[in-house]
């Protein structure tokens, strides 16, 4: 007869620590000395806590929620308050990627990914990248969000530098006059159109101090910096360099990288670099 009252007393005991539940919850805290309380109670009356927490999930997830939806009201959170909120996730039992959990860290993303934006002309600066690479840090997300972020950091602050036409200088695979260095080259497709003919081919990119070549077997041109008029990044794949007598539409691996760095030696071998910002500027705030 036992066996069959056994589930009744679990029910009837799973419904009490509910009710206890919902009791200590009902202020909108739940600090760790009422899990204590809990966690205690299913110890003496022999009630599995994993069980237990697993029974008001449901109810868990609706508190967790309202108590993230009061820390975002002001549009912001702090990195203290992604912590709080992450133990309190942890006492509740409840798995990381919960759904009020994971709409917070797209938030959280998004703000970080605004302030990246917000400050790219910044990004160049060592100062800078390093005191986002610590914020970003400090709001402990999952991980494979903080390395994505992380990711978009560096190459946000490699695209800045070569807009300040801090530019690499490569060991460069083809013969080059005295004085000429290499900043740029890798294998392309290209488009070429010109007031008499339009062709396409295969070949090398090489960007230099001086000028911007296409070598191919099939016709390639060289131009120099004071010739070209106008650099987009076209598509996903593509950079358009319009000359003073070409367009010319580059297909290639990491165009937007090749795009950068083509309008950052622009900048640095036609006109003067833009001085850097004020040191008393205030430049990163909060997310």
């Amino acid at each position: 007869m036992q066996l069959f009252n056994r589930p009744d007393r679990t029910r009837r005991l799973l419904n009490a620590f509910r009710t206890n539940f919902l009791f200590l919850i009902s202020d909108g805290a739940y600090p760790p000395h009422r899990q204590q309380r809990l966690y205690r109670w299913c110890q003496k009356v022999g009630l599995d806590w994993a069980r237990a927490r697993a029974h008001v999930a449901p109810e868990a997830t609706t508190f967790l929620q309202s108590v993230i939806q009061r820390s975002v009201n002001d549009g912001a959170i702090a990195p203290e308050e992604m912590q709080n909120l992450q133990r309190l996730r942890r006492r509740l039992g409840l798995p990381e990627d919960v759904e009020p959990m994971t709409r917070l860290y797209d938030l959280v993303e998004r703000k970080i990914e605004h302030l990246l934006v917000e400050r790219a002309a910044y990004l160049s600066e060592e100062h800078v990248v390093r005191r986002l690479t610590e914020q970003i840090g400090a709001y402990h997300l999952p991980k494979e969000r903080e390395e994505r972020l992380q990711r978009l950091l560096q190459q946000q602050h490699t695209y800045a530098r070569l807009m300040a036409g801090r530019l690499p200088v490569l060991a460069a695979p083809i013969d080059l006059p005295d004085g000429e260095v290499c900043h740029d080259y890798r294998e392309i497709s290209f488009i070429e159109a010109t007031a008499a003919a339009r062709h396409s081919g295969v070949g090398y990119l090489a960007v230099t101090c001086k000028r911007v070549m296409v070598l191919s077997p099939h016709g390639g041109s060289a131009t120099r910096w004071h010739d070209i008029r106008h650099v987009q990044l076209q598509s996903d794949r593509a950079v358009q360099i319009i000359t003073a007598t070409t367009n010319l539409l580059v297909y290639c691996d990491e165009p937007q990288y090749v795009a950068t760095l083509i309008i950052g030696a622009l900048r640095r071998y036609t006109q003067h670099i833009p001085s850097s910002p004020p040191s008393n500027k205030r430049l990163v705030p909060n997310v």
